[in-house]
């Protein structure tokens, strides 16, 4: 599976690695995603993961260094359970 994120902040899960529009921020089982966006990423008021930053971003270049920073904290491996 991969993470896509788009300029509105919203990330989508998808089985296809490129999707129009959308950035790969990352891949693996839809179980590890979805565990990684729980802890990370925010929740839209209809319930979709938000990047946050991206929304509110005044300018492209501020929603692409938000979108950076997002990604890269998607690649940091999750804690373990306890």
């Amino acid at each position: 599976m991969y993470a896509h994120c788009f300029r509105s902040g919203h990330i989508e899960l998808s089985a296809h690695p490129d999707i129009e529009g959308g950035i790969c921020i990352g891949e693996g089982t839809e179980d590890e995603l979805t565990r990684k966006l729980d802890g990370r990423a925010r929740m839209s008021w209809n319930d979709t993961w938000l990047i946050p930053g991206v929304p509110e971003a005044e300018t492209g270049d501020a929603a692409l260094d938000a979108t950076i920073r997002f990604k890269t904290r998607m690649d940091e491996p999750l804690p373990e359970a306890g």
